[in-house]
Formats: structure tokens, C-alpha cells, sequence
């Protein structure tokens, strides 16, 4: 009887022994499998950064291009707006942005001046200042779009 006992305990302990084996073969080969697919998936990755760099050279930087159907006189120039005051992104990359008309317009300035805007968000005001659009172009036309920066003279909150 006690030599039945142990054949049958030789028995379990060599399939157990298998089957970790086989687990931590698959475990290695999978291990294996997820490495090449991140490196490949990095070598995409770099490829398209270089080639987007390329073709940033080859756009024109900055401004608004004079045959974009939304280019218009105020580029550059003393604007008024009207609008509500925002706060968007989350600390510490926050921006100020006034909406007008389903538009956001960044406002540019020292953090100092932004500081009394704070209280303000949610309420309407007018800013007179100059407009700058910056047209951003990427390889892939998605990822165009464009920001319209004013850097006010003056805010008045209705």
C-alpha cells in the first residue's frame, strides 16, 4: 500500500512539475511577444516625430496664411471681444481663455496680471488688445488647427 502511495505522489509531483514548466514557458514567450510589439510600436512612435519635424520646416511658421478662408483684417491688430472669462487645462498648465462665439481666445500675460482674473471666471467681459493667430499645421490634417492669442490692453468684467 505505501508503495502505491508513493507511485502516486511521484505521479502528481512530475505533472505539477510540467505544468509549472509550461506556465512559465508561456509566461517567458508572452514576456518575449510584449517586448517586440513596444519596441516596434516606440520605433513607429520616433519616426513619426522625426517626421513631423521635417515637415514643420517646410510649413510657414506662425501667422495666418492670406488665402485661409478664416484669415482676416484683425490679425495683428488693436481688437475688441466680448465674451466669457475661462479657466481651462488643470494646475500648474492652466490658460485664460475668453469664448466668443464658441471661439477661445488665449489671453497672453504675466501670471501676475492673470492672478485678479481668478475671481472673475464665468463672468462676461470685454477685452481691447491686439489679435495674433497662429496657424498650427501637422502631417496629418486631423491635428490642424489654429490659436488665437490676444494680448490685452485692457479687461472690463460686466
Amino acid at each position: 500500500m505505501k508503495e502505491k502511495v508513493d507511485n502516486e505522489y511521484k505521479r502528481l509531483y512530475n505533472e505539477t512539475m510540467k505544468t509549472k514548466i509550461m506556465i512559465l514557458t508561456v509566461i517567458a514567450s508572452l514576456t518575449v511577444l510584449f517586448a517586440v510589439i513596444l519596441f516596434r510600436g516606440e520605433a513607429l512612435e520616433i519616426s513619426g516625430i522625426q517626421a513631423s519635424k521635417k515637415s514643420a520646416e517646410a510649413q510657414p511658421a506662425g501667422g495666418i496664411a492670406e488665402n485661409h478662408p478664416q484669415s482676416n483684417d484683425s490679425c495683428g491688430y488693436e481688437v475688441e471681444l466680448t465674451g466669457v472669462l475661462r479657466l481651462i487645462g488643470s494646475a500648474p498648465r492652466y490658460e485664460y481663455v475668453i469664448t466668443s462665439d464658441g471661439v477661445d481666445h488665449y489671453i497672453e500675460a504675466d501670471a501676475e496680471e492673470k492672478k485678479p482674473l481668478l475671481l472673475h471666471q464665468g463672468k462676461k467681459v470685454k477685452v481691447k488688445g491686439i489679435l495674433i493667430v497662429n496657424k498650427h499645421i501637422y502631417p496629418d490634417p486631423v491635428y490642424n488647427h489654429e490659436k488665437r492669442s490676444i494680448y490685452p490692453d485692457t479687461i472690463e468684467v460686466y
